[in-house]
């Protein structure tokens, strides 16, 4: 867990460009809190609009559904 801030740059993180999993039945981080990071990068970063997949599954969708969350990231190339 970082215990120090963070600056996001434009260069840096604005730069890679990035997915989400949106994990529709995540009772940890609730599907609509993750939406909301989501917005968050986006409006600091508008060049580089997040990609969003969602997955009905819990936190730890690599675990319940392996072999979706595999098709996912190969579906990135």
């Amino acid at each position: 867990m970082a215990t120090e801030r963070t600056t996001l740059t434009a260069t840096g993180w604005g730069s890679v460009p990035r997915t989400y999993v949106v994990c529709g039945h995540d009772r940890t981080i609730p599907a609509p809190l993750q939406r909301l990071f989501i917005d968050q990068a986006d409006a600091a970063f508008p060049d580089n609009p997040t990609t969003v997949a969602e997955l009905a599954t819990s936190h730890s969708a690599f675990l319940s559904v392996p072999g979706r969350v595999a098709e996912l990231i190969a579906s990135l190339r």
